[in-house]
């Protein structure tokens, strides 16, 4: 048996989110809570968000079984409505409520940056995976598993109907861990309101996500990822990060407990004796903790710039109270899909290296470790840009890629009603300008061959 709909009513009162209500069947219990009308059965409260959000959703909904509907305005006198001031603060109120608070059931590590993120978040998960019998619940951009679902992830962060729904699918399953990327859209725009983080991870900073759709400017960009200290009961900060004493400063004023980690400075976990191994498949280095101890770490995912993922992890782990032995297991045999996957041809002349990097500092750290690990070898990259958002990329891995490979190929990825070769011409112009070579193939499949 759900809550009553006037429970819902009530706890939207009670927050000040509600301005209006119809007559509606209070004493009738919920039996189900979404913003996607695909999803709506028997007595589902109805959720409508969006820019685009058409009014045929609702009706949509309503033929399905929705009980009511909840907007920050009215779209029928004759359908049940919950109209409220703020729609993305109300949705994990309601959420909170539909699924009896299943976050505050689990052990939750945040991490947030702007890369590493989901290096990080497998790093973890193989630790954690290998040391509780139930596994662990992992939500990132590129895969969701919270026991019950196994998918494909289409977004970093899930919106909070589907963050709170994956929680209690993990509570449901006995996992007690839940290791998630934490995205800045995600924090500006509320999705994870109600979460407190035993663990939140500031891993890193760079400029990204400018554009009208996300963040106006790397300062409302920087300053929604802060928000995460005032969700988080230990912030975990890289001292190697851009705007680190700003980063600090901003945790101090949330009152969290402050742990670092880092290969410079005082960091509480530092980082010495970086060695790559011979095969280009990863590398090791020392840890020292807090109190001396130091621990050989090892981790097989190529790339030299993943021994700071893989430091983050181990902090993270070890904050957690795991014993050092199943951490340095952990961690040695993780695997990250489409992160720095190698990939060698037949005959042996070439190595494709696979990997998600893109923004501006994911290029950087991509092709400084490239060059490092195979010095001479010409660097072919293929790689487009998304329509409709992070406009500064174009320009910045154009020049990134003109400047470091002896062709590049420009190509398509998720152009979002957006020309492809519009975007591939805007990229072309930085490429050249870098006095690089390119080639342009709209189609990403034969881009590839």
């Amino acid at each position: 048996m759900g809550h009553l709909l006037n429970e819902y009513i009530d706890i939207l009162r009670l927050r000040g989110f509600l301005t209006a209500q119809s007559d509606v069947p209070c004493n009738k219990p919920v039996a189900g809570l979404t913003f996607d009308s695909r999803e709506v059965t028997k007595d589902t409260l109805f959720i409508c968000k969006g820019k685009r959000f058409d009014v045929k959703y609702l009706s949509d909904a309503v033929s399905r079984g929705a009980i009511a509907y909840v907007s920050e305005e009215k779209y029928s006198e004759e359908i049940p409505f919950i109209i409220v001031n703020d729609i993305r603060k109300a949705m994990p109120v309601l959420a909170s409520l539909f699924f009896d608070d299943a976050p505050s059931k689990l052990t939750k590590i945040g991490i947030t940056g702007t890369k590493g993120k989901t290096t990080t978040a497998y790093f973890i998960r193989s630790v954690l995976d290998s040391y509780f019998e139930k596994g662990t619940a992992v939500l990132s951009s590129i895969q969701t598993y919270d026991g019950v679902i196994s998918e494909e992830s289409h977004i970093t962060t899930p919106e909070a109907v589907e963050f709170y729904r994956h929680c209690s699918n993990a509570v449901a399953s006995g996992i007690t861990h839940l290791v998630t990327e934490v995205s800045s859209q995600a924090l500006k725009y509320d999705r994870v309101d109600g979460v407190s983080f035993e663990i939140g991870v500031f891993h890193n900073f760079g400029k990204d996500h400018i554009s009208p759709g996300e963040h106006e400017n790397v300062e409302d960009y920087f300053n929604s990822k802060l928000k995460l200290f005032s969700q988080c009961q230990t912030a975990l900060i890289n001292t190697g990060s851009e705007r680190y004493g700003e980063i600090i400063r901003h945790a101090e004023g949330c009152k969290c407990r402050i742990v670092t980690y880092g290969s410079s400075g005082n960091a509480d976990y530092l980082m010495s004796g970086f060695r790559s191994s011979e095969e280009h498949l990863g590398g090791s280095f020392t840890v020292t903790e807090p109190d001396g101890i130091r621990t050989e770490v090892s981790y097989s995912v190529p790339g030299t710039f993943n021994a700071e993922n893989a430091l983050c992890a181990y902090s993270v782990c070890r904050e957690l109270g795991i014993p050092r032995d199943v951490i340095v297991n952990g961690i040695k045999s993780a695997r990250v899909p489409g992160r720095m996957e190698v990939f060698d041809s037949r005959d042996g002349k070439v190595r494709v290296i696979v990997d998600y990097a893109h923004n501006e500092m994911s290029f950087r750290s991509l092709y400084a470790s490239i060059e490092e690990e195979f010095p001479g070898s010409p660097i072919i990259t293929v790689f487009g840009c998304p329509g409709g958002k992070a406009f500064q990329r174009r320009c910045d891995l154009g020049k990134c890629s003109g400047e470091h490979s002896a062709l590049t190929i420009l190509t398509e990825e998720d152009p979002a009603g957006e020309s492809v070769s519009e975007i591939c011409d805007e990229i072309a112009l930085h490429v050249k300008e870098s006095g690089g070579k390119y080639l342009a193939v709209f189609d990403r499949e034969n881009a590839i061959k």
